[in-house]
């Protein structure tokens, strides 16, 4: 854990960057030595020993949350890239260019692919970690510091894997990309449903202005029923945490009619 945010400050010149692959390999091991009781408890003990003060435990959800975001964000805006390309590949506007044009076309979206194989891959990890450290361990992501970040975060990624935007990530070898739609959309809900029975979670998700809407909610609880992502009980829960938030929507606004 302290390895994980002293790499926040590496020194070099690409330190922003250079992070990012040993986080990845500290994840792996958090990951593994997660199912090890003893492991877990330790960790537990440290998340209570360390609660409601700052320093290296606070810090490390903090970059846990800055990287899930970070490397999300790099991610999606390749797979519209890609997207955008072979859309481009596919249409009458591909042949009407001249080879040398093709050629630039193709070594840009090489390099594109390249790059987004590795931010997903990363991600990945690190989604999967912030789902499993949520699911034994919601406290520290419930601080007003955090909440106010982890909520935006998880509604903007469910905006963009559920509703029309996702038509908007479809290429056609997502795998050459370490892109798994379901299996990504699966680990941001059930990241949801881990924060489900906090009342201060669904408040920061209804004051989510960027992102959080009814309707956007409705449409996602509908795309979890129609394409089956999540077991019955699972989907339920998540519904039972659309109907909390609707209502800590509603009452904000309320609130704020009153003045």
């Amino acid at each position: 854990m302290v390895m994980y945010v002293d790499l926040e400050h590496l020194g070099g010149h690409n330190q922003f960057y250079e992070k990012f692959t040993p986080r990845y390999y500290i994840a792996e091991l958090l990951k593994a030595l997660w199912d090890i009781p003893a492991y877990r408890a330790a960790f537990e003990a440290e998340a209570r020993a360390h609660e409601g003060a700052t320093g290296h435990f606070v810090k490390f959800f903090n970059y846990l949350l800055n990287d899930a975001s970070f490397l999300l964000e790099e991610g999606v805006s390749d797979l519209r890239k890609i997207n955008q390309h072979e859309a481009l590949v596919a249409s009458p506007e591909w042949t009407a260019m001249t080879p040398e044009q093709r050629a630039e076309r193709t070594e840009a979206i090489d390099q594109t692919r390249g790059h987004c194989g590795s931010m997903l891959r990363l991600a990945n990890e690190t989604v999967n970690m912030l789902q499993y450290l949520s699911r034994d361990l919601p406290q520290p992501f419930l601080r007003p510091e955090l909440r106010s970040r982890v909520a935006p975060m998880l509604n903007y990624f469910l905006d963009v894997l559920s509703t029309d935007q996702r038509r908007e990530l479809r290429i056609q070898d997502p795998k050459s990309v370490n892109f798994n739609h379901r299996r990504l959309l699966e680990q941001i809900l059930r990241t949801y449903i881990n924060f489900g029975s906090f009342p201060e979670f669904h408040k920061a998700v209804a004051e989510d202005e960027r992102c959080y809407s009814t309707a956007a909610f409705d449409r996602a609880l509908a795309f979890v029923r129609d394409k089956n992502l999540l077991p019955v009980g699972e989907t339920e829960q998540f519904s039972e945490l659309c109907g909390h938030i609707r209502a800590a929507h509603a009452e904000g606004a309320a609130e704020e009619d009153l003045y």
